[in-house]
């Protein structure tokens, strides 16, 4: 998109990125709650934004100075491919969830006494 819609896809593509980000979030907590026990969650939780908040910084200032050098497009383009090669990380998570998940949602069998009357 950044290639071929020029400034104008480029703001359209912040403006994606920002709602996605927005929107992953909360799923993204979702995880590290369903995987972490009680006592470890806050821990975990702010390793999290200890590791996230300063990744942010460098990948700001990486495709700033990427976006100073060879262009923004450029710079879209390699942000895009760091985040479609990290977004495959989440698929064991998602996995698991989805096992544990079908496992809770089994139908209970329930016994029903032959003196019921209809």
């Amino acid at each position: 998109m950044a290639l071929l819609a020029g400034p104008v896809g480029v703001l359209i593509a912040f403006f994606v990125c920002y709602a996605v980000h927005g929107a992953s979030n909360p799923l993204h907590m979702g995880l590290l709650h369903r995987q972490v026990d009680g006592p470890y969650r806050t821990s975990v939780i702010s390793v999290n934004s200890m590791v996230a908040m300063p990744a942010g910084a460098l990948g700001g200032v990486l495709l700033g100075f990427i976006g100073d050098r060879a262009g923004v497009s450029t710079a879209m383009l390699v942000g895009a491919v760091a985040l479609a090669v990290a977004a495959p990380l989440y698929l064991p998570a998602w996995r698991a969830g989805r096992r544990s998940a079908s496992a809770d949602n089994q139908p209970k069998r329930t016994e029903v006494s032959e003196n019921v009357s209809v």
